[in-house]
Protein backbone atom coordinates (compact mmCIF):
# COMPACT_ATOMS: atom_id res chain seq x y z
CA UNK A 1 0.00 0.00 0.00
CA UNK A 2 2.83 2.02 0.39
CA UNK A 3 3.96 2.03 -2.73
CA UNK A 4 1.11 2.50 -4.29
CA UNK A 5 0.75 5.57 -2.40
CA UNK A 6 4.45 6.72 -3.50
CA UNK A 7 3.19 5.52 -7.35
CA UNK A 8 0.54 8.08 -6.89
CA UNK A 9 2.61 10.90 -4.65
CA UNK A 10 5.15 10.92 -7.82
CA UNK A 11 2.82 10.59 -11.07
CA UNK A 12 1.25 14.11 -9.26
CA UNK A 13 4.02 15.70 -9.39
CA UNK A 14 5.36 14.25 -12.65
CA UNK A 15 1.89 15.69 -14.13
CA UNK A 16 2.17 19.14 -12.38
CA UNK A 17 5.53 19.44 -13.94
CA UNK A 18 4.28 18.45 -17.24
CA UNK A 19 1.69 21.05 -17.42
CA UNK A 20 4.22 23.58 -16.23
CA UNK A 21 6.77 22.59 -18.94
CA UNK A 22 3.51 22.42 -21.55
CA UNK A 23 3.55 26.43 -20.58
CA UNK A 24 6.90 26.78 -21.10
CA UNK A 25 7.93 27.08 -17.86
CA UNK A 26 10.56 25.63 -15.73
CA UNK A 27 9.25 23.40 -13.07
CA UNK A 28 12.03 24.63 -10.10
CA UNK A 29 11.13 27.63 -10.78
CA UNK A 30 7.78 27.68 -10.55
CA UNK A 31 7.49 25.42 -7.70
CA UNK A 32 10.11 27.42 -5.91
CA UNK A 33 8.04 30.64 -6.44
CA UNK A 34 5.11 29.34 -5.85
CA UNK A 35 6.82 28.30 -1.92
CA UNK A 36 8.00 31.64 -1.45
CA UNK A 37 5.28 33.82 -2.19
CA UNK A 38 2.93 31.48 0.45
CA UNK A 39 6.25 31.89 2.90
CA UNK A 40 6.34 35.40 2.56
CA UNK A 41 2.10 36.21 2.70
CA UNK A 42 1.84 34.29 5.68
CA UNK A 43 5.27 35.93 7.69
CA UNK A 44 3.87 39.37 6.72
CA UNK A 45 0.29 38.70 7.61
CA UNK A 46 0.50 36.36 10.57
CA UNK A 47 4.47 36.61 11.85
CA UNK A 48 6.09 39.84 11.65
CA UNK A 49 5.05 42.83 14.02
CA UNK A 50 3.18 45.49 11.86
CA UNK A 51 5.81 47.90 10.64
CA UNK A 52 5.78 51.61 11.95
CA UNK A 53 2.53 53.36 10.56
CA UNK A 54 0.83 50.45 9.33
CA UNK A 55 -1.81 48.03 11.11
CA UNK A 56 -3.02 44.49 11.38
CA UNK A 57 -4.68 44.91 7.88
CA UNK A 58 -1.99 47.37 6.07
CA UNK A 59 0.11 43.92 6.58
CA UNK A 60 -2.29 41.83 5.51
CA UNK A 61 -2.10 43.89 2.02
CA UNK A 62 1.61 44.42 2.09
CA UNK A 63 1.51 40.33 2.31
CA UNK A 64 -0.93 40.12 -0.19
CA UNK A 65 1.39 42.64 -2.73
CA UNK A 66 4.24 41.16 -2.02
CA UNK A 67 2.52 37.58 -2.31
CA UNK A 68 1.40 38.76 -6.00
CA UNK A 69 4.60 40.15 -6.75
CA UNK A 70 6.67 37.01 -6.55
CA UNK A 71 4.19 34.52 -8.24
CA UNK A 72 4.37 36.92 -11.42
CA UNK A 73 7.65 37.21 -11.47
CA UNK A 74 8.47 33.80 -10.65
CA UNK A 75 5.72 32.55 -13.23
CA UNK A 76 4.23 30.45 -10.89
CA UNK A 77 0.62 30.77 -11.66
CA UNK A 78 -0.98 31.83 -14.55
CA UNK A 79 -0.99 35.86 -13.97
CA UNK A 80 -4.46 36.05 -14.95
CA UNK A 81 -5.19 33.65 -11.94
CA UNK A 82 -2.58 35.63 -9.77
CA UNK A 83 -4.53 38.66 -10.58
CA UNK A 84 -8.28 37.36 -9.48
CA UNK A 85 -7.20 35.65 -6.92
CA UNK A 86 -5.93 39.21 -5.23
CA UNK A 87 -9.33 40.25 -4.44
CA UNK A 88 -10.27 37.05 -3.18
CA UNK A 89 -7.62 37.41 -0.64
CA UNK A 90 -8.47 40.81 0.75
CA UNK A 91 -11.57 39.19 1.39
CA UNK A 92 -10.54 36.00 3.24
CA UNK A 93 -7.72 38.28 5.47
CA UNK A 94 -10.16 41.01 5.64
CA UNK A 95 -7.55 43.73 4.77
CA UNK A 96 -10.57 45.80 4.16
CA UNK A 97 -12.67 46.29 7.48
CA UNK A 98 -16.11 44.42 7.05
CA UNK A 99 -18.69 46.48 7.60
CA UNK A 100 -21.48 44.62 10.11
CA UNK A 101 -20.23 41.12 9.66
CA UNK A 102 -20.67 42.20 5.66
CA UNK A 103 -17.52 42.18 3.32
CA UNK A 104 -16.78 44.81 1.58
CA UNK A 105 -17.32 43.06 -2.15
CA UNK A 106 -18.17 47.00 -3.72
CA UNK A 107 -15.41 48.21 -2.69
CA UNK A 108 -13.07 45.12 -3.20
CA UNK A 109 -14.05 44.32 -6.68
CA UNK A 110 -14.82 48.11 -7.95
CA UNK A 111 -12.04 47.64 -10.18
CA UNK A 112 -13.75 44.83 -12.39
CA UNK A 113 -16.55 46.95 -13.07
CA UNK A 114 -15.37 50.15 -14.02
CA UNK A 115 -16.45 50.68 -17.95
CA UNK A 116 -12.79 51.12 -18.81
CA UNK A 117 -12.49 47.55 -18.07
CA UNK A 118 -15.31 46.71 -20.37
CA UNK A 119 -13.22 48.83 -23.16
CA UNK A 120 -10.31 46.41 -23.20
CA UNK A 121 -12.13 43.42 -23.77
CA UNK A 122 -13.36 44.51 -26.47
CA UNK A 123 -10.27 45.72 -27.80
CA UNK A 124 -8.79 42.03 -27.15
CA UNK A 125 -11.94 39.99 -28.38
CA UNK A 126 -11.26 42.02 -31.30
CA UNK A 127 -7.55 41.28 -31.66
CA UNK A 128 -8.24 38.10 -31.12
CA UNK A 129 -10.97 37.22 -33.85
CA UNK A 130 -8.89 39.55 -36.18
CA UNK A 131 -5.91 37.31 -35.99
CA UNK A 132 -8.36 33.96 -36.15
CA UNK A 133 -9.71 34.86 -39.28
CA UNK A 134 -6.19 36.23 -40.68
CA UNK A 135 -7.05 39.95 -40.67
CA UNK A 136 -4.54 41.04 -39.37
CA UNK A 137 -2.05 39.92 -42.16
CA UNK A 138 -4.22 41.54 -44.54
CA UNK A 139 -4.22 44.86 -43.02
CA UNK A 140 -0.29 44.48 -43.23
CA UNK A 141 0.25 43.06 -46.53
CA UNK A 142 -2.71 45.94 -48.24
CA UNK A 143 -0.66 48.52 -46.45
CA UNK A 144 2.89 47.84 -47.30
CA UNK A 145 1.65 46.77 -51.55
CA UNK A 146 0.56 50.22 -51.40
CA UNK A 147 3.56 51.83 -50.17
CA UNK A 148 4.81 49.90 -53.34
CA UNK A 149 7.88 49.17 -50.56
CA UNK A 150 10.89 48.26 -52.82
CA UNK A 151 13.51 49.56 -50.16
CA UNK A 152 14.40 49.43 -46.47
CA UNK A 153 13.31 53.44 -45.86
CA UNK A 154 10.04 52.60 -47.54
CA UNK A 155 8.96 49.45 -45.62
CA UNK A 156 9.76 50.86 -42.34
CA UNK A 157 7.62 53.62 -43.69
CA UNK A 158 4.61 51.63 -44.42
CA UNK A 159 5.05 49.35 -41.50
CA UNK A 160 4.83 52.76 -38.89
CA UNK A 161 1.30 52.91 -40.93
CA UNK A 162 0.72 49.14 -40.34
CA UNK A 163 1.34 49.41 -36.37
CA UNK A 164 -0.88 52.43 -36.75
CA UNK A 165 -4.05 50.86 -38.17
CA UNK A 166 -3.38 47.91 -36.05
CA UNK A 167 -3.02 50.43 -32.73
CA UNK A 168 -6.97 50.86 -33.22
CA UNK A 169 -7.21 47.06 -33.20
CA UNK A 170 -4.67 45.29 -30.77
CA UNK A 171 -4.50 46.46 -27.68
CA UNK A 172 -1.10 45.59 -27.07
CA UNK A 173 2.31 46.39 -28.29
CA UNK A 174 4.10 42.98 -27.80
CA UNK A 175 0.58 41.37 -29.79
CA UNK A 176 1.12 43.86 -32.67
CA UNK A 177 4.26 43.13 -32.74
CA UNK A 178 3.67 39.37 -32.69
CA UNK A 179 1.37 40.10 -35.76
CA UNK A 180 3.92 41.72 -37.40
CA UNK A 181 6.79 39.51 -37.13
CA UNK A 182 6.10 36.48 -39.92
CA UNK A 183 5.64 39.79 -42.19
CA UNK A 184 9.11 41.44 -41.37
CA UNK A 185 11.07 38.05 -41.18
CA UNK A 186 9.89 37.30 -44.68
CA UNK A 187 10.40 40.80 -46.19
CA UNK A 188 14.10 39.96 -43.91
CA UNK A 189 14.54 36.84 -46.20
CA UNK A 190 14.29 39.50 -49.28
CA UNK A 191 17.43 40.46 -48.39
CA UNK A 192 20.91 39.89 -49.07
CA UNK A 193 23.99 38.41 -46.25
CA UNK A 194 26.37 41.45 -47.17
CA UNK A 195 27.04 43.78 -43.98
CA UNK A 196 24.92 47.01 -45.31
CA UNK A 197 21.81 44.17 -45.64
CA UNK A 198 22.58 42.39 -42.53
CA UNK A 199 22.49 46.08 -40.82
CA UNK A 200 19.39 47.10 -42.85
CA UNK A 201 17.69 44.13 -41.24
CA UNK A 202 18.69 45.09 -37.93
CA UNK A 203 16.93 48.42 -38.63
CA UNK A 204 13.89 46.94 -40.03
CA UNK A 205 13.23 44.70 -37.00
CA UNK A 206 13.52 47.77 -34.60
CA UNK A 207 12.19 50.07 -36.00
CA UNK A 208 8.98 47.97 -37.02
CA UNK A 209 8.50 46.11 -34.22
CA UNK A 210 9.64 47.51 -31.33
CA UNK A 211 9.57 51.53 -31.69
CA UNK A 212 6.46 51.52 -34.23
CA UNK A 213 4.51 49.43 -31.97
CA UNK A 214 5.56 51.26 -29.12
CA UNK A 215 4.85 54.63 -29.87
CA UNK A 216 1.80 53.68 -31.79
CA UNK A 217 0.83 52.29 -29.07
CA UNK A 218 1.07 55.46 -27.03
CA UNK A 219 -0.93 57.88 -29.75
CA UNK A 220 -4.23 55.42 -29.62
CA UNK A 221 -6.18 54.54 -26.37
CA UNK A 222 -7.16 51.42 -26.77
CA UNK A 223 -3.64 50.19 -28.49
CA UNK A 224 -2.14 49.81 -24.99
CA UNK A 225 -3.60 48.74 -21.44
CA UNK A 226 -2.18 51.40 -19.57
CA UNK A 227 -3.81 53.78 -21.21
CA UNK A 228 -7.13 53.00 -20.77
CA UNK A 229 -6.17 52.50 -16.99
CA UNK A 230 -4.90 55.90 -17.08
CA UNK A 231 -8.48 57.17 -18.39
CA UNK A 232 -10.23 55.83 -15.75
CA UNK A 233 -8.19 57.00 -13.13
CA UNK A 234 -8.37 60.84 -15.06
CA UNK A 235 -12.37 60.01 -15.02
CA UNK A 236 -12.35 59.05 -11.34
CA UNK A 237 -10.46 62.58 -10.46
CA UNK A 238 -13.10 65.01 -12.83
CA UNK A 239 -11.37 64.82 -16.00
CA UNK A 240 -14.64 63.60 -18.13
CA UNK A 241 -14.07 64.35 -21.26
CA UNK A 242 -10.92 62.40 -22.37
CA UNK A 243 -12.32 59.99 -25.95
CA UNK A 244 -10.44 58.79 -28.67
CA UNK A 245 -9.99 62.33 -30.66
CA UNK A 246 -9.26 64.02 -27.32
CA UNK A 247 -6.05 61.19 -26.68
CA UNK A 248 -4.61 61.54 -29.49
CA UNK A 249 -4.50 65.63 -30.00
CA UNK A 250 -2.63 64.59 -26.09
CA UNK A 251 -0.50 62.11 -27.55
CA UNK A 252 -0.16 63.56 -31.15
CA UNK A 253 3.33 64.99 -30.61
CA UNK A 254 4.52 62.12 -29.36
CA UNK A 255 4.26 60.12 -33.25
CA UNK A 256 7.59 62.88 -33.48
CA UNK A 257 9.77 60.10 -31.78
CA UNK A 258 9.40 57.60 -34.94
CA UNK A 259 10.84 60.32 -37.07
CA UNK A 260 13.49 60.39 -34.12
CA UNK A 261 14.08 56.79 -34.06
CA UNK A 262 14.24 56.75 -37.71
CA UNK A 263 16.63 59.24 -38.37
CA UNK A 264 19.02 57.74 -35.89
CA UNK A 265 18.62 53.73 -37.38
CA UNK A 266 19.16 54.94 -40.50
CA UNK A 267 22.43 56.93 -39.65
CA UNK A 268 23.57 54.40 -37.23
CA UNK A 269 22.55 51.44 -39.81
CA UNK A 270 23.58 53.36 -42.86
CA UNK A 271 20.29 51.99 -44.70
CA UNK A 272 20.04 54.93 -46.84
CA UNK A 273 20.86 53.13 -50.46
CA UNK A 274 19.26 49.51 -49.30
CA UNK A 275 16.68 48.15 -51.73
CA UNK A 276 14.83 45.19 -51.51
CA UNK A 277 15.10 42.85 -54.66
CA UNK A 278 11.96 41.95 -55.92
CA UNK A 279 10.29 43.68 -52.59
CA UNK A 280 7.37 45.56 -53.69
CA UNK A 281 5.98 42.52 -56.25
CA UNK A 282 7.02 39.90 -53.68
CA UNK A 283 4.66 41.69 -51.08
CA UNK A 284 2.29 42.51 -54.09
CA UNK A 285 2.29 38.95 -54.81
CA UNK A 286 1.64 37.66 -50.88
CA UNK A 287 -1.31 40.14 -50.88
CA UNK A 288 -2.86 38.93 -54.02
CA UNK A 289 -2.99 35.27 -52.78
CA UNK A 290 -4.82 35.76 -49.74
CA UNK A 291 -8.11 36.34 -51.91
CA UNK A 292 -11.03 38.35 -51.70
CA UNK A 293 -12.40 39.48 -48.33
CA UNK A 294 -14.47 36.63 -46.50
CA UNK A 295 -17.41 37.61 -45.09
CA UNK A 296 -16.12 36.96 -41.18
CA UNK A 297 -13.42 39.97 -42.24
CA UNK A 298 -16.02 41.89 -43.42
CA UNK A 299 -18.40 41.50 -40.66
CA UNK A 300 -15.42 41.82 -38.10
CA UNK A 301 -14.59 45.38 -40.12
CA UNK A 302 -18.03 46.73 -39.83
CA UNK A 303 -18.56 45.95 -36.31
CA UNK A 304 -15.03 47.84 -35.76
CA UNK A 305 -15.99 50.51 -37.83
CA UNK A 306 -19.30 50.99 -36.41
CA UNK A 307 -17.92 51.28 -32.77
CA UNK A 308 -14.95 53.60 -34.27
CA UNK A 309 -17.45 55.75 -35.19
CA UNK A 310 -19.71 56.10 -31.81
CA UNK A 311 -16.09 56.55 -29.94
CA UNK A 312 -15.16 59.50 -32.22
CA UNK A 313 -19.13 60.51 -31.80
CA UNK A 314 -19.01 59.88 -27.94
CA UNK A 315 -19.27 62.83 -25.18
CA UNK A 316 -16.81 66.08 -25.62
CA UNK A 317 -16.44 64.86 -29.40
CA UNK A 318 -14.93 68.13 -31.47
CA UNK A 319 -16.46 66.83 -34.47
CA UNK A 320 -20.01 65.64 -33.69
CA UNK A 321 -21.51 64.83 -30.02
CA UNK A 322 -23.84 62.45 -31.21
CA UNK A 323 -24.59 60.41 -28.37
CA UNK A 324 -23.19 61.18 -24.48
CA UNK A 325 -22.72 57.06 -23.80
CA UNK A 326 -19.41 55.97 -21.84
CA UNK A 327 -16.38 54.24 -23.42
CA UNK A 328 -16.92 50.85 -21.92
CA UNK A 329 -20.80 50.87 -22.87
CA UNK A 330 -19.23 51.21 -26.58
CA UNK A 331 -16.92 48.13 -25.80
CA UNK A 332 -19.90 46.29 -24.48
CA UNK A 333 -21.91 47.59 -27.54
CA UNK A 334 -18.63 46.21 -30.18
CA UNK A 335 -18.64 42.65 -28.05
CA UNK A 336 -23.47 42.09 -28.11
Amino acid sequence: MTQVSSAAGRSFLGYLCENIRNRGKNPLRAFTGFALAWVAFFLLWTVIPAFDGLTHNGMAVLGIVVWASIMWVSEAMPAGVTGISIPTMLLITQALPWNNGKPPMATIFAGFTDHVIWLCLFAFMVAAVMQLIGLDRRIALGILARFKASSVCRVIWGMFFVNIVLGFLVPAANARAATLLPVVQGICNLLGDTPEERAAKKALVIQSLVYGSMICGMFIMTAHLPNMILVGIFEKNGFTNINFLNWMLLQFPYLGMFVLTNWWTRYYFKTNCVSIAGGSATIEKSYKELGPMSTAEKTLLGIFLLVGFMFVTGKGSFIYELHRQPLGVIGLVGMM
